[in-house]
C-alpha cells in the first residue's frame, strides 16, 4: 500500500462511518415522527369520544327537562281538577243539608280551599320549573364541554402536525450534514483526494 492510498482509505472509511451515523438519525427521526403521528391520531380519536359522549349527555338532560315540564303540566291540571272535585264536593254537601252556597260561610271555607290548593298549585309549578332549569343548564354546560373538548382536540391535533412537520425538518436536517460532511472529506472523485493544507 503506497502513502497515497492510506489518505483515500481513510476518506472512505470516514464517509462510510458518516454516511451510518446520517442513516442513525434518519432512523430516530422516523421513529418519532411514527410516535408523533400516533400519539397525534390517538388524541383525536379520544376527544372526539369525549365530545360525543357530553353531546349524548346534553342530549339527555335536555329530554329530561321535557319529560320534567310534561309532569308538571299533568300535575297542575291533576291539581285543578282536585280543586274543581273539592269545591263541587262542597257545594254538594252544602246543598245536601240546604244551606246557602253563597253564604259568607260557605264562601269563606270555598275561598280557603282555593286558596290552599292554588299555593300548592305555585309551590309545585316552582319546583318542577327550578328541576327543569337546573336540567336545562346541565345541558347547555355538557353541549359546551363538547364543543370545547372538539376545539381542544383539533387544537392538539394541530399541534401534533406542527411537531411531525418539525422532525420531517430535522431528517432533512440530518440528511443534509450527513451530505454536507461526506462531500466535506475532501474526496474529489474526478481529480482524487485533496490533501488539506
Amino acid at each position: 500500500m503506497s502513502g497515497a492510498e492510506i489518505p483515500v482509505i481513510a476518506a472512505v472509511v470516514g464517509a462510510g462511518a458518516s454516511a451510518y451515523g446520517t442513516f442513525s438519525q434518519v432512523q430516530a427521526g422516523n421513529a418519532q415522527k411514527d410516535s408523533l403521528q400516533s400519539t397525534r391520531e390517538s388524541n383525536l380519536l379520544a376527544s372526539k369520544e369525549q365530545a360525543e359522549a357530553y353531546e349524548f349527555e346534553s342530549r339527555q338532560y335536555e329530554r329530561r327537562g321535557k319529560a320534567i315540564r310534561t309532569a308538571a303540566a299533568q300535575d297542575e291540571a291533576k291539581r285543578y281538577d282536585d280543586l274543581e272535585s273539592s269545591l263541587e264536593t262542597i257545594s254538594a254537601i252544602r246543598s245536601g243539608r240546604g244551606v246557602d252556597l253563597d253564604s259568607p260561610t260557605g264562601r269563606a271555607i270555598s275561598d280557603s280551599v282555593s286558596a290552599k290548593a292554588l299555593t300548592d298549585i305555585r309551590t309545585s309549578k316552582s319546583n318542577y320549573a327550578l328541576e327543569a332549569t337546573s336540567g336545562d343548564l346541565a345541558s347547555a354546560l355538557a353541549a359546551r364541554k363538547a364543543a370545547f373538548t372538539t376545539y381542544a382536540g383539533q387544537m392538539g391535533y394541530d399541534a401534533g402536525e406542527a411537531s411531525i412537520r418539525a422532525a420531517d425538518a430535522g431528517i432533512n436536517a440530518a440528511i443534509a450534514g450527513g451530505i454536507g460532511r461526506i462531500a466535506g472529506l475532501g474526496l474529489d472523485y474526478a481529480r482524487g483526494p485533496r490533501m488539506r493544507p
